[in-house]
Order: C-alpha cells, then structure tokens, then sequence
C-alpha cells in the first residue's frame, strides 16, 4: 500500500498545495475532485510543487533570471535529496514532494528528468522540429505523467500511457498559449512546419497570426494522437481515480475542439478556456460513458500529415492503431533512452518500455 500526501506533508501545507491547484489548474482541479482522497492529496501537493518549479523559469515578476535560478537550484535539491523537511514555504512543499514521489517508488531519474526540462525552458527560445516540440513535452509532462502514475494506483505497465497523457495535455497548452509564450520569448511551433515562418517575440503583425494559426490546429491534431494512445491506459487504473483521469482528458481535449470551433480571429483576441458550463457538460458526459474512451478529437483531419506513418501502436489485438502511430512510435524510442539513464538494478521494473 503506497504512503498518503500526510505523512510528508503538514495541514497547513496541504490546504496551500490545495489552494494552488485550485487557483491555476481549473481542467485538473475540477478532475481532481473525482479522485480518492489520498490520491488528491498527492495530486495537490505534485502539482503545487511542479508549477512553484515552473514559474520560477518562467515568471519575470519573482526576480532576475539568476535570482530565479538560485531559487529553483535549492527547490531542486529540496526536493531531489530531501531537504528543507523543517523550513517553510516552497523548500518544504518541494521536500514534501520530494519524499512523496520516492516513497512511491518513482525513480530519482524522472524528478531529475522533469527539473532538467524546466531548467532548459528557462529563456527565450525557438523549437525547430516536430521531435524537439515532443521531447520539450516529455521533459516537462510526460515525466508528470510518469510521477502521477502510482498516484493512480497503476501498475508499471501502462507507464507509457501516463506518459503519453502528460505529452497531450503540454500540446494542448502549447496550442493555447502561443501568444502568451511569444510575449516571454519563447515560440513551441516548430519553425520547420513552414519555412515563411519567422518568429518574433509578441506576435505582433497579423502576417504572424495567419501564419501560426493552421501550426496551432497541427499540434492540436498532434496532441490527438498522443491522448488516443494514452486512453489505451485506462483500464488499468483503479475505477475511482480512472473516472477523474477520464473527465481530466475529456476537459483538455475540449480547450482544443473549443479553439477550433472560434476559429483564428477569436483565438487571437486571448486564452480560450472552458465556461463553467463547458466544464460542467463534459464532466457529467464523461461519467455517463463509462467503460468506453470516448475521446474525441480535436483536430478532425490531420493536417500534419503524421497519423499515416508505419509502425504504430499495438492494440490488444496486436494491430496498428493508426490513430496514436505517432505517440507509440515516439514513447518506444524516448523511453529506451530513459531506461538506459535508470540504475542497472532498476532495468527490470522498465523492461516493459523496451
């Protein structure tokens, strides 16, 4: 039986994990409700210390860039090694985490993972190709993906499909915000995409706009791929906390079809987000379906052009499912790497990935 968030974490610290989640998390918090009490409580406290992690990379307002760095240096080994077990604020929810993750037998390799690829996020920068856009969303929610994963009370098995999970919801938010990342230097279309294609932080000029709009709807339709391979998974998940992995797919995915279905001139005017309405209808429909995926998709035709290629996903059948080619062929490379990164005593818990 895995150890609850309370054993590392005070009240006082779990009702601010709490918190955080609730405020900056909207999809995931309204999924979260649907979990047990436990796995909430884990949830809440992976994810409070993951978006401290991110927003000392990402926010400008904590401080200078090597300010910052120090700060996310110290939470790193806090969270790494331990420390900062009796301190306060984010050294202890970082320790927290930290001790909550290990006792749950994920592997230092994929905290190390997930703070390396915030780390590398750090700044301005340009993604050049559709594999450099997928291992960004490997490092910094797939390994999400893979933490969660005994949360859940999944077996090591269906690693692959928590990992794929957490590379969906990042390319939903990497199709929702790109003027939001442009305004902070950073662009996740990948530039070889289209070669009229020159990023310039803000995205200023309509000729940017009409440009990234048709990139936008082809990391939407990639995304697709990644969340039909990961509802592959879920069967495996106990029925409980399956259900509020089921309604958190269900509300990503609809931020994708909703920017679809407003179309460039309303995307541009700021982030699309899900009403409470909105919420609300595709949580209850989510219930009602069950035992069935459900999943739709929120890129219609696959303007990518990547859905067709060879060597894709086996099914239970051992057929290619040709609607998460891409993701299985991705997962099996990306996680052959990752396993020759793991303790050599650790290989067999991983020899499902090879």
């Amino acid at each position: 039986m895995r150890e609850p968030a309370s054993l590392f974490a005070s009240p006082e610290l779990t009702r601010l994990a709490q918190k955080v989640m609730n405020t900056h998390a909207r999809s995931f918090s309204s999924a979260a409700i649907f979990f047990s009490a436990s796995t909430r409580a884990d949830a809440a406290l992976l994810y409070a210390f993951a978006r401290t992690a991110d927003d000392l990379c990402d926010e400008e307002s904590l401080g200078p860039m090597a300010q910052r760095m120090q700060t996310f240096a110290r939470l790193s080994l806090c969270a790494q090694q331990g420390r900062g077990a009796l301190s306060a604020g984010s050294d202890a929810m970082a320790s927290a985490a930290g001790r909550m993750l290990q006792s749950n037998g994920v592997h230092p390799q994929v905290l190390a993972h997930f703070l390396q690829g915030l780390r590398d996020d750090a700044g301005p920068r340009q993604l050049e190709t559709t594999d450099d856009l997928l291992r960004f969303a490997f490092a910094v929610a797939g390994t999400v993906g893979q933490m969660m994963r005994p949360l859940l009370g999944a077996p090591i098995e269906v690693e692959r499909y928590a990992i794929a999970l957490g590379v969906a919801m990042q390319l939903t938010n990497v199709a929702r915000d790109v003027e939001e990342d442009a305004l902070r230097g950073r662009c996740y279309l990948p530039a070889q995409w289209d070669l009229q294609w020159k990023f310039k932080a803000g995205l200023i000029n309509d000729k940017q706009r009409t440009l990234a709009f048709p990139m936008v709807r082809r990391v939407l339709a990639l995304a697709d791929d990644f969340y039909a391979f990961a509802a592959q998974g879920l069967e495996a998940i106990p029925t409980r906390n399956r259900r509020a992995i089921r309604i958190s797919m269900a509300l990503y995915q609809g931020i994708g079809q909703k920017i679809l279905k407003v179309g460039p001139e309303q995307y541009w005017k700021g982030r699309v987000h899900l009403s409470r309405l909105e919420r609300s209808g595709r949580i209850v429909r989510a219930i009602l379906r069950g035992g069935r995926s459900g999943l739709g998709t929120s890129g219609g035709s696959d303007p990518s052009g990547l859905r067709g290629c060879s060597d894709g996903s086996d099914d239970s059948s051992g057929q290619v499912n040709p609607s998460s080619a891409v993701a299985a062929n991705f997962l099996r490379v990306q996680m052959k790497l990752q396993l020759q990164l793991q303790r050599p005593s650790a290989g067999a818990a991983w020899q499902f990935a090879v």
